[in-house]
């Protein structure tokens, strides 16, 4: 039974790890994952086409991996509502904390205050990354496939291995990260192997090996892999997009780590503060023969991740929960010390928090991003008399089809690795040539014209704006919704 202090520690900490989460929407994915979520739960089938815009390209293949993250969304919106979601952010905030200090509490022998320390880390590390996009849900599913993998090793539990197979199945079909199921199945295997290889009883490894449980589970994780919609497809479009060049050049969040454009986030510096801690706690281990294979695999796995993209930086927290929870003898610690030291942390977090922001900057009052729509924007777009084609910043395509798709329809969203960099880099194109601007909405009889202030500043250089061929409907100063000329504007216009 818990004592009150460790009640009052694991309450510090999950109001630290829920607070630190609850933040605006910050990225525009959310909004069409949302309504491709809708339209499955609708019509009960995957879109396999790019389906909203009005250009040829609507045929094209559309890489649904993340289609069951888009239902859950959906149902998100369904009970929390649009201003519900930055409360759903902090809860799934602490939920992550949870998951990563269960998996700490089951490694480390049932020692709370060093489970709850390490439960902190992975939040730490992950806050940067803190959005409502399919890689949170991955996060805890990549979580919650780690513990039940650690019960059905330590215990050979039937039902903890069903329950690793069912997790790679959903996490295999809500993010392109399943591919580290069978990654970290592989790394406990090796290290079984290398075990196994180093017993005495040279021969019988392979009859040992082939009976390890560790082999089984790597066997079914791999096989789960292939429950998806689209098979073998889903791996080799992973493997494809996440080394495809322009990938790298294009999205920023794909750079190496050594990128200089990171070096002012505080996310870079948090988690490379953790990934040092670790490296650290291992050196020290090494010195002591304390080091176990099984962590120093993992780490040097998950460091590879992390220093090949910004974006996988997120790992350093949960391999430290790993490593800082892997059996090692106590240290001679006060009793109550690292309660103190655990207890102390979060409340530095919390407070830190509320005074300069989460780890990106953000706090539960922080007014949305730029790609967020204006409620103005949200309210002209209602108007049931706007209908036809628009021609969109990529960056607002997704909300424009969440909010008035079919009645508007974009000419492009954030689906970069659908439409490819040739289409995404027409578009551009297309503000910043009138003769081309003007053969394109000829042929596809563009009604409207949505951009951000800062395309619209490329946008009103053009003859085309000068000459009045387009008339203002809605301007803020993060957005303007233009009509063409020869159309009656049915709403007025507005500014704010």
């Amino acid at each position: 039974m818990f004592r009150r202090g460790q009640w009052l520690t694991v309450a510090t900490c999950l109001a630290a790890s829920f607070y630190i989460g609850v933040a605006p929407i910050i990225y525009n994915d959310f909004w069409l994952q949302a309504k491709v979520g809708t339209l499955i739960a609708e019509q009960m089938r995957i879109p396999m086409t790019l389906l909203f815009p009005y250009t040829e390209i609507a045929s094209e293949t559309f890489n649904a991996h993340e289609w069951l993250a888009s239902v859950l969304f959906h149902v998100a919106l369904l009970i929390f509502g649009e201003h519900g979601l930055p409360i759903l952010l902090g809860l799934l905030s602490a939920l992550l904390f949870a998951s990563a200090a269960a998996l700490a509490y089951l490694r480390n022998g049932g020692r709370l205050d060093l489970a709850l320390g390490c439960g902190l880390l992975a939040i730490w590390a992950e806050n940067y990354r803190h959005w409502l996009r399919p890689e949170l849900l991955s996060l805890l599913l990549m979580l919650w496939f780690w513990i039940a993998a650690e019960c059905y090793l330590r215990s050979r539990n039937r039902w903890a291995l069903a329950g690793a197979v069912l997790l790679t199945v959903a996490w295999t079909n809500c993010h392109g990260s399943f591919v580290l199921a069978p990654i970290i199945a592989g790394l406990y295997t090796a290290s079984s192997v290398w075990q196994i290889l180093r017993s005495r009883d040279k021969g019988t490894h392979a009859a040992h090996v082939l009976r390890d449980p560790a082999s089984g589970l790597l066997t079914l994780v791999l096989l789960a892999t292939l429950i998806n919609p689209f098979g073998i497809h889903m791996h080799i479009f992973v493997l494809e997009f996440s080394t495809a060049t322009y990938v790298r050049e294009y999205v920023p969040e794909w750079n190496s780590i050594f990128d200089g454009r990171h070096s002012n986030a505080r996310g870079f510096y948090i988690g490379m503060a953790i990934w040092a801690a670790v490296l650290i706690r291992m050196a020290l281990d090494g010195l002591r023969g304390h080091l176990r294979i099984t962590e120093a695999l993992f780490f040097t796995a998950f460091s590879f991740l992390g220093f090949y993209s910004i974006r996988f930086l997120v790992y350093f927290g949960l391999v430290a929960a790993f490593v800082f929870s892997a059996p090692r003898p106590s240290l001679a610690l006060p009793p109550g010390a690292v309660r103190a030291i655990v207890a102390a942390a979060a409340l530095a977090s919390l407070l830190l928090a509320i005074l300069f922001g989460n780890a990106y900057k953000a706090t539960p009052l922080t007014p949305p991003p730029n790609v967020k729509f204006t409620p103005g924007l949200v309210d002209a777009l209602a108007n049931p008399q706007l209908s036809g084609h628009v021609l969109n910043s990529v960056e607002l395509g997704a909300e424009l089809v969440y909010r008035a798709y079919p009645r508007l329809k974009p000419s492009v969203d954030s689906r970069i690795d659908s439409y490819g960099l040739d289409y995404l880099m027409y578009q551009h194109a297309l503000l910043e040539d009138d003769a081309l601007l003007r053969e394109y909405v000829a042929r596809y009889d563009v009604r409207y014209v949505l951009l951000d202030s800062v395309r619209f500043e490329t946008f009103s250089r053009l003859s085309s704006w000068q000459r009045g061929e387009w008339h203002v409907l809605y301007k803020s100063s993060k957005e303007v919704l233009l009509v063409r000329h020869d159309l009656a504007p049915p709403v007025s216009g507005a500014s704010r």
